[in-house]
């Protein structure tokens, strides 16, 4: 069973579009070691990466931050203005959160904590409770913090709230919801959680299909979801052709691989062999391939395709392998250089 991650596979994108989603009530989280027993991260098959590198799918996806580059300094702001010194420290958490997902993953736990500390100051910062919601989910997939988790739904609400035009933040938030209620096996929560997901996609296809692809692949073969998750792929399989937000940028320089890899990845899902060992392939002969850190690791599942497909398609759900842009690649696999 996989805790699907998706940080975002499709695209670094500072634009948020207009359409706001209706809000709803926030998961139970109560209960950080079952929710979290699919988080991808302790248990999750080592694909090789090396510690040193963090992105997003495949999710994973930026943010749409701005410059990362002059981070680590004390905040400087005038402690007698508690405003501005909220946000000089979530600007300061915002821009080491990017070093990391760059591949500077010693610097996410300082991240995560200057972040906490500016929202502490001012919780109404909507893009601080975003980003702080982005860099926990983070360390769940690619550090092994599982009790994370529980801040981080609660922190993609409270950004969903302040800013509802932004129709990202329900993928991702709905693929926290999809992974809790499977974990607790909670039934009419999933449902619930289900239906968020199709919203949040409906609302932004293009963006979210990524995150429902993740989530809802690893939903029994004998449901209609991890065919659902392939169609809803496929209907925007032309967006790098069209869109910014689905292309190779400076931010997220291999996010057309990671996104590939996705696509072969819900096919392996349901053992289709050929389409998946298509998209592979793809990824791996893609023109940016040549500089990609985890073009190795992306070999060596098209290696192993015929064996993860038996996997799959066993009856033990346990040993589902994660896909690629999972666990401790969940981001790095597009975002690293």
């Amino acid at each position: 069973m996989a805790f699907a991650l998706a940080l975002g596979a499709c695209g670094d994108s500072d634009t948020t579009p207009d359409t706001p989603l209706a809000d709803t009530s926030p998961v139970d989280t109560a209960n950080a070691n079952e929710v979290l027993d699919d988080a991808s991260a302790g248990e999750a098959h080592d694909v090789g990466a090396d510690d040193a590198a963090d992105t997003s799918a495949g999710d994973a996806s930026d943010v749409g931050a701005g410059d990362a580059s002059d981070v680590g300094a004390e905040t400087d702001a005038d402690t007698s203005d508690p405003a501005a010194t909220a946000r000089a420290l979530t600007a300061e958490g915002e821009a080491l959160f990017f070093r990391a997902m760059a591949g500077e993953l010693t610097l996410r736990k300082t991240a995560i904590d200057k972040l906490a500390a500016g929202l502490a100051l001012d919780p109404e910062q909507a893009r601080g409770q975003l980003v702080y919601g982005m860099a926990l989910l983070s360390a769940v997939a690619e550090d092994g913090d599982l009790f994370s988790a529980l801040k981080a739904g609660p922190a993609l609400e409270k950004a969903m709230q302040l800013a509802p035009e932004d129709r990202r933040i329900p993928g991702w938030l709905g693929t926290i919801k999809v992974g809790t209620a499977r974990a607790l096996n909670q039934p009419e929560a999933l449902d619930e959680a289900i239906a968020f997901m199709i919203a949040a996609t409906d609302a932004y296809p293009e963006f979210n299909s990524v995150s429902l692809a993740i989530a809802l692949s690893h939903l029994p073969l004998d449901t209609i979801y991890p065919q659902m998750a392939i169609d809803r792929l496929m209907a925007t399989a032309d967006c790098a052709a069209n869109l910014d937000v689905c292309k190779n940028t400076a931010k997220v320089p291999h996010n057309n691989e990671g996104a590939l890899m996705l696509f072969g990845d819900v096919y392996a899902r349901i053992g289709d062999a050929e389409n998946a060992r298509h998209f592979y392939t793809l990824a791996l002969t893609s023109p940016d391939a040549a500089t990609w850190k985890y073009a190795t690791h992306a070999q060596a599942v098209l290696d192993d395709l015929d064996h993860r497909i038996d996997l799959y398609l066993d009856a033990d759900p346990s040993n589902d392998p994660l896909f690629f842009a999972e666990g401790r690649v969940a981001c790095v696999a597009c975002h690293a250089p």
